[in-house]
């Protein structure tokens, strides 16, 4: 590896980072005397720090590369590289010098497995030394992680090779002296940047899409005056940061402002009563902000800090009505703490807040209701009273777009300043923004002290802030890390719209900012300096100064810790002790859990053994000479036994011990040892690993009437590898115990992952060598089984049931939150070949339900934590280990997430559920439903019960029948005497339930055809291209004959639709194909010349559905991949996607190919009439059924229009 880099350090250039002379270039007074002229390597008392001291003899003679001798420090091997003429751009100017990981010789195993995937970081001074009285030394500092890809550090230019002279001390009899101070230090992503130091202030961790809230965090933060009365904001010292939004705010404040490095978040979203999922979903920020101080407000009355959330941040407007004939004015004053700005068509701020103030007069059939005048034109407009000390202003870069159905996010350019002014006149002279009651004697001149940003689209980005605490240096902070900006950073570049030239492949093209600003804060200039006070750690509660000290001096020890952890060795000894413990109660197969043994020792690597020995005398009480040691050893079939034995001397280092494997920075190894406790008159010795072998033996006792079956541990011994088993069977018995005159069986237990393998050693005849058996073997010996009704008359029996048996962690499918999903879990004991119906009836007992199969199961990912999509079908023949099964690389997990239900899951599974729209004889949407039936019941079964859960809206006499509509198109309309579970399956496009017009009881009755109708909106395309339609509304049906003509049908669904001649004037009739193209048809035109009789039959369009439905369905048996917008996620349940405010519960659907299905020949024709006004509640229903995956996503989105425009109506019928 070092060569390879070292390849790439000659190509290295005097500006490449890291090889700067800008990292500490000095030349020092070094008091510390130059060690022999040989290299030498030093310890000091920190075991992460060492000096190597390189003597080089003919230095005018090396070649153009030379590299030091190999020397540790820090528990790592480093070398020294020179280039003592220079490297690529310093060539012949320059001496280059780095610091590298050491490459491995062939023959150490160690340093191999190091350098394959090594981490560590490390601090270094590098100096060329003065040899003549110490006081001129070249010396050069940095920091630096050391990876496969970089594992050398240093400097191209580190020291002019004309100042290598003997007058200068540097070069003296042709001899140079490098010296290098290692320091080790944790690895750590973030630590090439310190943001504490080039600032003064740190960032905040981001928990997976808490970038938003990190913005505002710092935001509000460097709000001096909100920060010191969070500070004064009274709590318990007993109190939980993570139960507590108010002490884990102190707590995040504290820690930014006197901590080294990012402050985790954790605490205070735990405290919003947020679980995983939340950290991980982008929330709205003005939401969010608002929230927050409500709750700080409230916890902030009845204390010295009362009411300070309003005092800087609330502000007040007047909406008034102005009557203009006569003398009548309405006025309603309402409070804000944020103001909300549009963007789309405001160049600037100031025409936001002309927008915002702008007067609207209400006229003709808007004209204002003036109490006991009656209508009167009038002036309806906002005017401030008083702004606040911190005005928050919302630029609203996110708005619903009706015409398309979707939010969008505006990227208009919009320009805002450092300072504004509010206070600003119009052309008459009059305040612009103020009423006439505003107190004049404020200044509302405000300086810019945040600028929040927002870069990517509606779907996703990040966020980022930037502030300037100072009011002169802008800073951006950007989650973990803080770091200086411009002015032009953080206002022109967050301003939006401005095209940026890029360099594309057709030559520069034009490109929209995405990253602007969505959020500002403004500090009024007249109350700049008390709102930005000086904040000390006087301000902070002594117990809140007090738990941060004692966090501080954990998260220190815990860095120590974590640096230096490489350097250590945990050794675990078992004991025969801990063996006859845990054999037969927690452990059965093997020997021992190392996690519970009587001695167990973290010692430094360079410790001495005889450290192990006295520690096992003390706690187990046998002295060192009667202890011999055996090390465990992994095998290939995955076991572990003690196969090798320890020679311990008086010099032997606990490094001794060590496997050849990798030493990564943060990592202890570990050495597991087994200590054999000899007599005192037993000698130590070992004989010889050809002749003898150390075994270890248990006893399993079958079960009886009385008795359950056990198995327990026996001893260690020594045997001979040459001697036939038969002729140690008696000595085996007296180490079981068991009489000479009974019969044995003997078995070796070979393995149990993944399967059981205990083999009876039934050959005695045959010694160990000829049996293979080898050191750290486990023998299990038994009596035969005469009891006929035992259910484990052998140890095989017995531990095949052990190996079936699993703990089953349940969780309750339907909880909210971490907390609620705690309190509902339990686990069960189980068998691994439990059937369906021994696992409902367990969980039911425990749960005490009235029925044991009143519960349905769903997996659990594989991949991640969450529920699979789709729960199990009841299957008596299901077993446990078919619901948590593995896959390749995977273990099985026994993790099953369970729902009560209101029947026996066999009678539940019988039943369908769907919801269906209701519409009347006009074609009205005027009720959903959602119903559910047995599979064996008929569409007629279906409708009635509709009928019924229609509440009336629908007679009793009404004929009704049931539709599936796809894209626009009516599919299908089902027969009502067909079976649900035939013909209407678990999961249709969108099923609607509507009133049959009497023209239209037999739909295929001779010399007719039926046509598609529905709303179009007609959409102008660029020059050259035909426009397109795009529906907003249900289709349904009309039937046709052979020579009726457009302006025939035209009357007949204006009468069906009952719709006013003066409206129904603007209605035109169009010819859609599949490709929305339009083609306007005139009143005389035979619409049966226009239609494809084949293409617009019944059985055409059922058979185009099979396809469609035949096609998901082969897709269901494929690796499931959701798909959603832009992205897709593989084996991943979403559990809740915010679009806009609304959380939709998606589902893992099979992603199907539209277009290969229906093809370029299923033109549909559609006889169209427009422009009604798009029907919202028909659209909502409607407009998401372009595939599976869109269709609930769609819908919420429809839902929250309606939602809009029902507000913006009430709202404008209640100013009006």
């Amino acid at each position: 590896m070092i060569d390879s880099e070292m390849k790439d350090a000659e190509t290295r250039g005097q500006d490449t980072p890291g090889y700067m002379e800008d990292q500490k270039d000095t030349i020092v007074r070094n008091d510390v005397q130059s060690a022999p002229m040989t290299p030498t390597g030093s310890h000091s008392k920190d075991p992460l720090k060492g000096q190597f001291e390189w003597t080089i003899e003919k230095y005018s003679e090396l070649p153009e590369r030379q590299t030091s001798e190999t020397f540790e420090i820090g528990g790592y091997y480093w070398n020294l590289l020179l280039f003592p003429r220079g490297n690529q751009t310093a060539k012949g100017q320059h001496v280059s010098l780095y610091l590298a990981v050491a490459e491995p010789g062939d023959d150490d195993e160690i340093m191999q497995e190091q350098h394959a995937s090594f981490k560590r970081s490390a601090k270094f001074d590098l100096a060329i030394v003065d040899q003549l009285n110490g006081k001129r030394d070249i010396r050069k500092s940095a920091r630096h992680s050391f990876t496969p890809d970089q594992n050398d550090w240093g400097f191209t230019t580190f020291a002019p090779l004309k100042d290598l002279t003997e007058e200068h001390g540097l070069c003296v009899n042709d001899k140079v002296v490098i010296r290098v101070d290692v320091n080790v230090v944790p690895f750590d992503e973030y630590e090439e940047f310190d943001s504490r130091k080039e600032t003064g202030f740190v960032g905040l961790k981001n928990q997976g899409a808490t970038c938003y809230m990190n913005s505002l965090l710092q935001t509000l933060y460097n709000v001096n005056q909100f920060r010191k009365a969070v500070y004064k904001l009274p709590t318990s010292e007993d109190e939980k940061p993570s139960e507590s939004m108010e002490l884990a705010l102190q707590s995040v404040f504290h820690m930014l402002q006197f901590t080294k490095g990012p402050v985790s978040t954790k605490d205070l979203t735990c405290s919003f009563g947020w679980d995983t999922m939340d950290a991980f979903q982008q929330h709205d920020v003005q939401e969010l902000n608002r929230i927050l101080c409500d709750r700080l407000e409230e916890k902030m009355k009845g204390t010295r800090v009362e009411g300070t959330i309003n005092k800087l941040f609330e502000g007040h407007f007047t909406n008034y009505i102005e009557c203009i004939h006569i003398d009548y004015t309405s006025v309603r004053r309402e409070a804000f703490q944020d103001l909300q700005l549009v963007v789309k068509g405001c160049g600037n701020i100031y025409d936001s807040f002309d927008e915002y103030c702008q007067v609207e007069v209400l006229e003709g059939e808007n004209q204002y209701e003036a109490e006991g005048h009656g209508k009167q034109d009038a002036k309806r407009g906002v005017l401030f009273e008083s702004l606040p000390p911190v005005l928050n202003i919302q630029l609203r870069r996110f708005e619903f777009d009706f015409e398309r159905m979707m939010m969008i996010k505006v990227n208009d350019k919009h320009e805002f300043y450092e300072e504004i002014d509010l206070d600003k006149k119009d052309e008459d002279g009059n305040p612009r923004y103020l009423s006439s009651t505003a107190d004049k004697t404020v200044s509302n001149k405000y300086k810019l002290l945040a600028v929040l940003v927002h870069s990517g689209g509606i779907h996703g980005g990040h966020y980022y802030a930037f502030i300037r605490p100072d009011g002169q240096s802008w800073l951006k902070f950007d989650d973990e890390t803080v770091t200086k900006a411009t002015k032009e950073q953080a206002l022109d570049d967050n301003w939006g719209g401005t095209p940026e030239v890029v360099q594309g492949t057709f030559g520069n093209q034009p490109r929209v900012r995405f990253s602007n600003a969505y959020m500002l804060v403004y500090v009024r200039e007249s109350e700049w300096d008390s709102i930005m006070c000086e904040v000390t750690e006087d301000d902070i509660s002594e117990h809140i100064r007090a738990r941060l000290r004692a966090e501080e001096e954990a998260k220190e020890k815990q860095w120590k810790e974590k640096a230096e952890a490489h350097l250590y060795t945990t050794v675990s000894v078992a004991t025969d002790r801990a063996l006859k413990r845990q054999i037969g109660s927690s452990v059965f197969f093997d020997l021992v859990d190392f996690n519970d043994v009587d001695v167990s020792l973290k010692l430094p690597k360079k410790a001495k053994f005889s450290e192990v020995q006295h520690a096992v005398e003390e706690r187990v009480g046998v002295k060192p000479d009667n202890q011999r040691y055996w090390k465990f050893v992994s095998r290939k079939n995955h076991t572990s036994r003690p196969q090798v034995h320890v020679h311990v001397g008086e010099e032997n280092l606990i490094s001794d011990l060590q496997d050849h494997r990798a030493i990564r920075q943060g990592e202890t190894t570990r050495v597991n040892l087994y200590v054999e406790c000899l007599p005192e008159d037993k000698d130590l010795h070992v004989p010889a690993c050809s002749t003898s072998m150390s075994v270890f033996f248990k006893r399993y006792y079958p079960d009886t009437k009385k008795t359950p079956p056990r198995l327990e541990y026996l001893k260690q011994a020594v045997i001979s590898r040459t001697v036939p088993l038969e002729d140690m069977v008696e000595s085996i018995k007296k180490i079981a115990g068991i009489a000479p005159n009974e019969d044995i069986l003997l078995y070796e237990e070979v393995k149990s992952e993944p399967v059981v393998m205990i083999t009876e050693l039934d050959d005695l005849g045959k010694s160990g060598s000829g049996l293979e058996l080898d050191d750290g073997d486990i023998f299990i010996v038994q009596t035969v089984c005469k009891d006929d009704d035992a259910k484990f008359p052998t140890a095989v029996d017995f531990l095949q049931d052990v190996k079936n048996r699993a703990t089953l962690l349940l969780k309750p499918l339907s909880a909210s939150s971490d907390k609620e999903e705690k309190a509902g879990t339990f686990t069960l004991e189980m068998k691994r070949d439990s059937v369906y119906d021994d696992i409902s009836k367990s969980v039911a007992e425990h749960l005490k339900l009235d029925h044991p199969l009143k519960l349905r199961f769903t997996g659990q990912s594989l991949y991640t934590t969450a529920p699979k999509n789709q729960p199990f079908k009841y299957d008596q023949r299901f077993t446990l280990k078919d619901m948590c099964r593995g896959v390749s690389g995977i273990a099985a997990q026994h993790v099953l997430y369970y729902e009560v239900i209101n029947l026996p899951l066999p009678e539940f599974e019988r039943l369908v559920t769907h919801r269906v729209a209701i519409h009347n004889a006009k074609h009205e949407d005027i009720a959903t439903v959602t119903v559910t039936v047995p599979k064996d019941s008929t569409v007629q079964d279906l409708l009635d019960l509709v009928k019924t859960e229609s509440k009336g809206k629908i007679s009793s006499d009404a004929h009704l029948r049931i539709l599936e509509i796809y894209q626009w198109k009516i599919w299908q309309v089902f027969d009502p005497k067909c079976k649900v579970e035939e013909h209407l399956d678990s999961n249709p496009w969108y099923l609607r339930a509507e009133v049959i017009p009497d023209s239209q009881v037999d739909l295929e009755q001779d010399g007719q055809m039926h046509v598609h109708c529905l709303q179009v909106e007609e959409r102008e395309q660029p020059e050259g291209k035909a426009n397109l339609a795009f529906p907003f509304s249900d289709p349904f049906l009309m039937n046709i004959s052979k020579t009726e003509t457009v302006g025939q049908l035209k009357q007949r669904v204006q009468q069906e639709m009952q719709i006013p001649d003066k409206e129904f004037a603007t209605w035109k009739v169009v010819l859609v194909t599949s490709l929305m193209a339009l083609e306007p048809l005139d009143d005389d035109v035979v619409i049966a010349d226009k239609l494809n009789p084949t293409d617009m039959s019944p059985a055409r369009l059922k058979a185009r559905l099979k396809a469609l439905k035949e096609a998901a369905a082969a897709k269901e048996t494929e690796k499931p991949v959701l798909k959603f917008r832009n992205y897709s996620v593989k084996d991943e349940k979403i559990k809740h996607e915010k679009l806009d405010q609304v959380k939709v519960a998606e589902e893992e659907v099979p992603e199907v190919d539209l277009d290969h299905v229906i093809g370029e020949d299923t033109e549909e024709v559609i006889a169209n009439v427009a422009p009604k006004k798009p029907n919202w509640d028909l659209r909502r229903e409607i407009a998401g059924k372009l595939a599976k995956l869109e269709r609930k996503t769609q819908r919420a989105i429809a839902e929250l229009a309606l939602e809009e425009e029902k507000k913006r109506m009430a709202a404008s019928s209640k100013a009006s």
